[in-house]
């Protein structure tokens, strides 16, 4: 099992926020998870009842893997994500992708830098928030100098 990995995760969420031309308000209430191979879970729901999210503390929270948005290094295929992601727009519910796996090591800096740049570039102003990689569960979490520069 793999856990999530919040220190990046805060620091990306930060990062990237940081650099929005308003300042968005901070994601509160309950994340529906889901992958992009499975169901719009909660964009389903909210058709169901005939709701939008206005007024309503919830957050997609979409688990994919690095590599069904990156199948070869370099081509990079956001059609599935962004059909879920528009969904999700039209309804008002703020996304929030979860970017599953390990994390790059330094020595694979500039395809995970050209990874994260394109994911960035290509959702800004449609994502409201990152979670980069994980930590396999009893591992110990990479040295901070590594996080600093992947973030970096």
């Amino acid at each position: 099992m793999l856990l999530p990995l919040s220190l990046l995760t805060a620091t990306f969420v930060g990062v990237f926020a940081g650099a929005a031309e308003t300042t968005a308000p901070p994601l509160r209430g309950v994340a529906v998870e889901e992958t992009l191979d499975g169901e719009a879970v909660l964009a389903d729901a909210l058709n169901e009842a005939l709701l939008r999210a206005a007024g309503l503390p919830v957050v997609a929270r979409i688990v994919l893997a690095r590599a069904e948005l990156e199948p070869t290094p370099g081509a990079f295929r956001f059609e599935r994500l962004d059909e879920r992601i528009e969904r999700y727009k039209t309804k008002g519910v703020p996304v929030l992708l979860a970017v599953r796996g390990p994390l790059s090591r330094p020595e694979e800096a500039p395809e995970w830098r050209s990874f994260v740049r394109a994911l960035a570039e290509h959702y800004r102003g449609s994502v409201r928030g990152y979670e980069l990689g994980e930590i396999p569960e009893g591992e110990p979490p990479p040295p901070v100098k590594d996080f600093a520069f992947l973030v970096k």
